[in-house]
């Protein structure tokens, strides 16, 4: 539980720290992980699939079951954990 918690922060704080050097040159972005309320969540899917954002640093769970066809590509900033992880990012 302790390790899990830990992964957790440092990959909400390097979410965080990423979407904040982005916006810092100037790109409407945001981060989203599984941690923020469902509002929030929705309301950066809406910006998102509205092109009010311009990227969204995120971990898989924006990943699972979203659909904007004019995502031009997406960028892995480490491995999937596993074969099949990859195959549904």
């Amino acid at each position: 539980m302790r390790m899990r918690l830990l992964s957790l922060l440092t990959l909400t704080f390097t979410l965080s720290l990423g979407a904040g050097f982005l916006a810092s040159c100037g790109f409407a972005v945001a981060a989203y992980h599984g941690g923020l309320e469902t509002a929030q969540r929705q309301r950066i899917e809406d910006q998102l699939r509205d092109n009010a954002l311009k990227a969204v640093v995120a971990t898989s769970a924006l990943g699972m079951g979203y659909d904007k066809p004019d995502l031009a590509f997406c960028l892995h900033v480490g491995s999937p954990a596993s074969p099949v992880a990859y195959y549904q990012q």
